[in-house]
């Protein structure tokens, strides 16, 4: 897990013991606030703009990310799964991934194939041009 979201969730278990001592509801809404603005801006860092391509091992370390802020943070009085609703943007995310990842796969090795016949074929005109100028 990254460091700064180690440090993050060590401060919000920290906020979110303080709310052990508000009624129920209360803690429950704010730690619930708290984990959906987390998992927007989580989210947001993949849809920036200036974010052109994301490697598959970025993805397996932001999926790792998100089970950690998955199991970690609850407070007292969430009923099972209630945390990971604010987190199913994110899981969706993960799920296309992992199961894409053997699409992904092939996609570059095309992208591979089609780099190299560029490759060949600029070769080939850099020798034409050079026969061409050595024979004039």
């Amino acid at each position: 897990m990254h460091d700064y979201l180690s440090d993050l969730i060590a401060f919000l278990c920290s906020t979110f013991s303080v709310f052990t001592h508000l009624p129920g509801k209360v803690a429950q809404t704010a730690c619930m606030s708290a984990c959906k603005h987390l998992s927007t801006s989580l989210l947001q860092l993949l849809l920036e703009t200036d974010v052109r391509q994301v490697s598959m091992g970025a993805l397996q370390q932001f999926n790792t990310d998100v089970k950690e802020c998955e199991s970690d943070g609850a407070v007292p009085g969430f009923q099972g799964d209630t945390l990971l609703l604010a987190f199913s943007d994110l899981r969706q995310v993960s799920l296309y991934t992992s199961r894409k990842n053997n699409m992904f796969a092939q996609f570059r090795k095309n992208e591979r194939d089609k780099q190299k016949l560029i490759d060949t074929v600029v070769k080939q005109l850099r020798n034409l041009i050079s026969t061409a100028k050595h024979t004039s």
